[in-house]
C-alpha cells in the first residue's frame, strides 16, 4: 500500500517519571490534514527552532499527471480513490510539499502545508540559527540542492528559493571533489498565491512544454528528471509563468 494511502501523522503525549525516566502514554491524537489535502509519502522529518516538526511529502508525483488524468500514474490514482473515492481528484500539484505540524499545549496538532518552498522531494531539511535560511533535503534522482530564505524568522509562509550550482575546481578524478558553489535565484513567493494557482486549476501546459521524445528542436533543452531524459521549454516569458514553474516544477526548472 505504500503510496496509495495518505501518511498519517499524530501527535502521542506522555508524562515522564523525572526520577526513573519512565513513560506512561497519556494520549494520541491524529493530526488533521484536510487542509493541506492530505499528505503523500512522508520521509525524515526535523525539529525547527522554534519547535515545530517540518515533515517532508517525498517523491513529488510527477505535473506530466495533471495534462494525463490522475490514471497515468498507478500509484498516484490509487492514493486519489483511497482518500476521495476517484482516481482523478487529486491534484497532483498539491503534493512534494513541506508540511510543518504544530503541536497544540493540549496535545493535539494542526498541519500547514508551504507551497512556497519548492515542489520537490523534501527530506530532513535543516533551519539555520537565523530561523529564515533552510537547506532542504531532496531525495530523488537527477534532483537539485535547494535552499529557502523566508522573508521573516520563524515564518515560513513566504520567501525566496535558491538553487545550488556546482562547479568542480579540482582535476578529474579526484576523490576529494573541491567544488565551488553559487546560488541561483529561482524566485519569490507566498504559500498563499502558489496554493492559488493550483485551486485555480494550474497545469503544466499552461507554462511549460515537457517531451519525453528529442522533439529535434533547439529550443527545448534536454534535462534528465527522475532518471529519464526530458526536453523542456517555457511556453511564456511572464512573471507568472516563471513563478508557476519555480515553485510547482521546481525539478524541471532547476
Amino acid at each position: 500500500m505504500y503510496g496509495k494511502l495518505p501518511s498519517p501523522i499524530a501527535v502521542l503525549t506522555f508524562n515522564q517519571n523525572l526520577q526513573t525516566g519512565e513513560l506512561t502514554f497519556i494520549s494520541y491524537s491524529n493530526v488533521d490534514t484536510r487542509n493541506a489535502h492530505g499528505l503523500w509519502i512522508t520521509c525524515g522529518a526535523s525539529l525547527s527552532p522554534w519547535g515545530t516538526h517540518l515533515s517532508s511529502e517525498e517523491y513529488e508525483p510527477n505535473g506530466l499527471i495533471t495534462n494525463n488524468g490522475n490514471n497515468s500514474d498507478p500509484q498516484f490514482a490509487a492514493y486519489s480513490k483511497y482518500l476521495y473515492g476517484s482516481e482523478t481528484a487529486a491534484n497532483a500539484y498539491n503534493y512534494g510539499h513541506l508540511p510543518e505540524i504544530i503541536v497544540n499545549k493540549d496535545g493535539t496538532g494542526r498541519c500547514i502545508k508551504h507551497y512556497c518552498m519548492g515542489r520537490l522531494s523534501h527530506e530532513l531539511i535543516q533551519v539555520m540559527p537565523d530561523k529564515r535560511t533552510c537547506l532542504m533535503g531532496n531525495d530523488a534522482t537527477n534532483a537539485g540542492i535547494f535552499m529557502f530564505v523566508a522573508h521573516r524568522p520563524a515564518d515560513l509562509s513566504s520567501g525566496a528559493l535558491y538553487v545550488a550550482k556546482v562547479t568542480q575546481k579540482s582535476a578529474a578524478g579526484d576523490k576529494l571533489g573541491d567544488f565551488g558553489v553559487n546560488w541561483i535565484k529561482l524566485g519569490s513567493a507566498t504559500s498563499a498565491e502558489i496554493e492559488a494557482m493550483v485551486k485555480n486549476n494550474i497545469k503544466l501546459s499552461d507554462f511549460m512544454d515537457v517531451k519525453t521524445s528529442d522533439p529535434s528542436d533547439p529550443t527545448y533543452s534536454k534535462i534528465m528528471y527522475n532518471g529519464t531524459a526530458n526536453w523542456i521549454k517555457m511556453l511564456s516569458n511572464s512573471a507568472f509563468a516563471h513563478k508557476a514553474a519555480a515553485f510547482l516544477e521546481t525539478q524541471r526548472y532547476a
